[in-house]
């Protein structure tokens, strides 16, 4: 799992580069429209929050349901339904993006970078139930099973990594969605 600051930057990406594609539904780039893609992006991690209710551990359903391509695709569908007004292949797209990017993002997460098996997310949901893992580790997952460990030095290296690592992709897009405005 990656960090809530690493979706969130992801999420406002995708809400960037997004805007290219369908410029005409998100009717201006607001506070509201960042938000709401930040919270999409961390949407799939409520699962911690529901596990930690019923069980009283927050990984025990952690990576299942909500980490699924299904679970995106109908989210991002039922987003798509309630808050635009355009309902189209590219709309859906866009919403269904940082939750798409979200299980992405968890599932090249692992116990060391490297070529090492990540630790995989339910991809395939219901059909696959288990986690899927990939061949390589990509992130450093964080520690987030008690909460002395959620704020200690790893979590620090992983936030900072992240940000290392995306803020210049979310540059790329803030770059190319000001430019492509310019020209209008």
């Amino acid at each position: 799992m990656s960090t809530t600051v690493g979706h969130a930057i992801c999420g406002i990406t995708c809400l960037l580069a997004g805007r290219r594609l369908v410029a005409a539904d998100v009717s201006d780039l607001s506070v509201r429209s960042m938000a709401l893609f930040a919270i999409l992006a961390n949407l799939p991690d409520l699962d911690m929050v529901v596990s930690y209710a019923i069980t009283g551990n927050p990984l025990y359903y952690h990576g299942q349901v909500s980490h699924s391509l299904l679970f995106s695709a109908f989210v991002g569908l039922l987003v798509m339904l309630v808050i635009s007004k355009q309902h189209n292949a590219r709309t859906w797209l866009l919403y269904t993006s940082p939750l798409l990017l979200h299980v992405l993002m968890d599932s090249l997460t692992g116990p060391e970078v490297g070529a090492v098996p990540s630790r995989g997310v339910a991809l395939l949901w219901p059909i696959i139930i288990e986690p899927i893992p990939f061949p390589v580790t990509l992130m450093n997952g964080p520690h987030h099973d008690t909460w002395d460990r959620f704020f200690d030095m790893h979590n620090v290296k992983v936030v900072m990594y992240e940000i290392i690592i995306f803020t210049p992709l979310l540059f790329l897009a803030w770059r190319a969605y000001w430019r492509r405005s310019a020209t209008y």
